[in-house]
């Protein structure tokens, strides 16, 4: 029983996908995501095929991506290349998607196939999970308002003990190299560090964290998509051992 934990990190989250394309060799029963990883982990647990939204993120107009007024980054544009009304109780694997609920401090807000009500729409938990402050600002749900949920765990965790799964597959693109010191980065990985000890402390789940490392490159599809391939040739034979 396997599960897949997706990470936050905004374009850099296009290095999922060769490892997406490998691993659907692989059976998973659950997945989860934060922010651009929710996106991913969406597509995933409705069982729609990597191929095409692969073909459909190459075909993504920054210009249309980004506003010069609010909300600087237009979700629903993102959304509407790989979603239309899907309700999240009709993913066909268990989805955990991960945003931070705004409160006097922020909490992780956990959205899930398994316990939200019938006609939730997945749209909805993704653009909770995707809220980009200063970007997007927060975004409300009835009488609760969220933003970005990598500022409170940049990947899911703690919520796959309510699954059934005994291994935890995470792949994470919140690393730079050396060579490409980011500030905001290195907050989020230092967060993730943290509650990986916590987790490891208080589950059974087995987990493989694979870091994927981003040197200074160029913004656009096709570099960010090379970083990933080099990082899957690096960790391909590490993670078929773990999900042997």
């Amino acid at each position: 029983m396997y599960g897949l934990s997706l990470s936050s990190g905004g374009i850099r989250g296009i290095a999922f996908l060769p490892f997406l394309e490998f691993l659907q060799n692989y059976s998973f029963n659950a997945y989860g995501g934060t922010s651009i990883g929710s996106f991913f982990a969406s597509y995933l647990a409705f069982e729609k095929e990597i191929r095409e939204i692969k073909k459909k993120l190459k075909q993504v107009s920054i210009a249309k991506l980004f506003h010069l007024r609010k909300p600087f980054l237009n979700l629903d544009y993102l959304l509407n290349f790989a979603f239309s009304n899907e309700k999240l109780r009709e993913a066909r694997k268990d989805l955990i998607i991960v945003a931070s609920l705004v409160k006097e401090e922020l909490k992780p807000y956990y959205f899930t196939s398994f316990e939200h009500g019938k006609n939730f729409r997945v749209k909805q938990a993704l653009k909770a999970s995707m809220a980009v402050p200063f970007l997007v600002g927060p975004y409300k749900i009835k009488n609760k308002a969220f933003v970005d949920g990598a500022l409170v765990e940049p990947f899911p965790l703690f919520k796959f003990k309510e699954t059934k799964i005994k291994k935890l597959l995470i792949l994470d693109v919140n690393t730079s190299s050396k060579d490409h010191f980011s500030l905001h980065y290195s907050f989020i990985s230092f967060l993730s560090s943290l509650l990986m000890k916590q987790f490891k402390k208080r589950s059974k789940i087995k987990t493989l964290w694979v870091r994927i490392y981003f040197p200074k490159t160029k913004l656009n599809f096709l570099s960010y998509y090379k970083v990933g391939l080099k990082a899957l040739k690096e960790n391909k034979k590490k993670i078929e051992k773990f999900l042997d």
